[in-house]
This record gives structure tokens, C-alpha cells and sequence, in this order.
């Protein structure tokens, strides 16, 4: 199977036209060991285990090492394995906005690295490899929901996403604050950074806030594509500051100057009690 698999990911590395990076093993992004606290039930994984890690894109040909998830069983990796060798590639370059994950294949401790968009409003899915971002394939309606299934489907537990760093929001607490202590001395100095906060609905599903500021402009994501009982809302707009205002429940934050009316975002509201 291993040896099947190998020249799969080959094959896969011609189709992108460029040659598949290879990296650290899954476990390493995991914070070392064998156990991995995402999917799989905390078992113990053999290091020679065939995985699929999804990662959240922050940066275009970059793959983030901040895992949402680690798939090992054998049916769910085959998801992921079917899905990119049935895609068809794209004419011309492409020209569109960062991906929505990153995928890395772990066989023998190493893996090839592609970026992954599915939206919720459209019927095919894309991929790109992380090494080239201007070539797309075009995943099959069947691909497309089988992914769709599994990753939205997927359980971002709250321990991991506070050791992923994010800043999360639950039960009216909120922890990893310092990080966003952090983002705000950065946009001070007017030096690049990048924050994101994770909250969850009654039910359980997350929702994602990113904040990249360049030194002079705040791009925001709000992502609600995990939230099965909602519209699975997935928006970009691109903010000049970010402002505060004090008030006896707390320091409620909002970003503001955004979009061509300059109007405060909607969708971000951050209050630190």
C-alpha cells in the first residue's frame, strides 16, 4: 500500500507541474510524539501511518503548520487521494483569492503540499500546488462534496485550537488574550501581524475571525463555513484600523474604514471584558 501510494503522490507532483515540497513528519506538527489530539481519538498513530493534515490558509505558498485536522483512517485518506487524482486542470492562469486550506501528505514521514478552496456556494472545488499557485485543477461534484462532508463535518475542539494559538472565545471566557494584547502593539508600531480568534456555537460549530495587517492595512476573514446550522458565510474585506471603546461590560473592538464606503465591518465585533 505504502509503495502504491508513493507513486500516487508522484504522479500527483507531475500533474502540478512542479515538484511537491516535502517537509517535517505529521507528528512534528503536532508538537511532537505519536499521539495526535485532532481526528483519530487521541490514538497512537505508527509513524509510518498514511495521513492527510488540513491546515486554515493564512499566506498564498505558504502551508500553515497550525493543523485543523489529521486524518488517518484509510477511507478518509482515499477521500482525499481520489479527489486529487480525478481533477482536471484549468486553462490559463489563475487569478484568485487565497485558498481555504492546506493539505499535506504524510507517507513515511513526509509530505507533498497543495492549497484547497471549496466554497459553499459553488459545486466544484479547486486545488493548486502550494509551489504553484497560477495552475488550478478542478475537483469532480463528487470530490467536491465528499470534502465538503469530511472537513466541515470535522470537530476543531477548543484545546486545539488554543494550542494552534488562536485567541478563542468560549462559555463567556476567553483565553490565549495575550496574543491579541500582541496584535495591538503591532498595529502601533505599524509592524505586520496576524491574529485569529475562534468562537463556537450552542451546537458546537466554529467560527473563525482572521486579522492580517501589512504595516498599513487590515485584511479581515470571517469564516462560517463549519457552521452546519447556519448560511456557512465566508467573507474578506480589507480595513484602516481597528478601534476601541470602553464601556462597563468591557473594551469592545470594531474595525473600521472598510470596503469602498469606509463603513465598519459587520460581521467583527470583539469585546474583552
Amino acid at each position: 500500500m505504502r509503495k502504491g501510494w508513493l507513486l500516487i503522490l508522484l504522479w500527483l507532483c507531475s500533474l502540478t507541474v512542479t515538484a511537491c515540497t516535502f517537509g517535517p513528519a505529521a507528528n512534528d506538527s503536532t508538537g511532537g510524539g505519536d499521539e495526535i489530539p485532532l481526528q483519530g481519538q487521541q490514538s497512537q498513530v505508527p509513524p509510518d501511518t498514511e495521513t492527510v493534515i488540513v491546515s486554515r490558509t493564512y499566506t498564498f505558498g505558504e502551508v500553515n503548520d497550525a493543523p485543523f485536522a489529521i486524518y488517518v483512517q484509510p477511507e478518509e485518506v482515499q477521500i482525499f487521494e481520489e479527489a486529487f487524482l480525478t481533477a482536471e486542470k484549468m486553462e490559463g492562469q489563475l487569478d484568485v483569492s487565497v485558498a481555504d486550506y492546506d493539505i499535506s501528505f504524510s507517507p513515511d514521514g513526509s509530505y507533498g503540499s497543495l492549497h484547497l478552496w471549496l466554497d459553499s456556494q459553488a459545486d466544484f472545488g479547486m486545488y493548486t500546488s502550494v509551489d504553484d499557485t497560477s495552475t488550478g485543477y478542478q475537483l469532480t461534484s463528487k470530490a467536491t462534496d465528499q470534502l465538503k462532508e469530511l472537513i466541515w463535518g470535522t470537530y476543531y475542539s477548543p484545546e486545539q485550537a488554543m494550542q494552534n494559538g488562536d485567541i478563542v472565545k468560549l462559555d463567556e471566557q476567553i483565553y490565549n488574550l495575550d496574543h491579541w494584547e500582541r496584535f495591538n502593539n503591532s498595529l502601533k508600531s505599524h509592524t505586520p501581524d496576524m491574529v485569529h480568534l475562534t468562537s463556537y456555537t450552542i451546537e458546537g460549530g466554529s467560527i473563525f475571525e482572521d486579522l492580517a495587517y501589512d504595516g498599513q492595512t487590515i485584511k479581515f476573514v470571517y469564516d462560517a463555513t463549519h457552521d452546519a446550522f447556519g448560511n456557512r458565510t465566508k467573507t474578506v474585506s480589507y480595513c484602516t484600523d481597528l478601534q476601541s471603546r470602553s464601556s462597563s461590560n468591557g473594551t469592545e473592538y470594531r474595525l473600521t474604514g472598510c470596503g469602498d464606503n469606509k463603513e465598519n465591518d459587520p460581521y467583527f465585533r470583539f469585546l474583552v471584558p
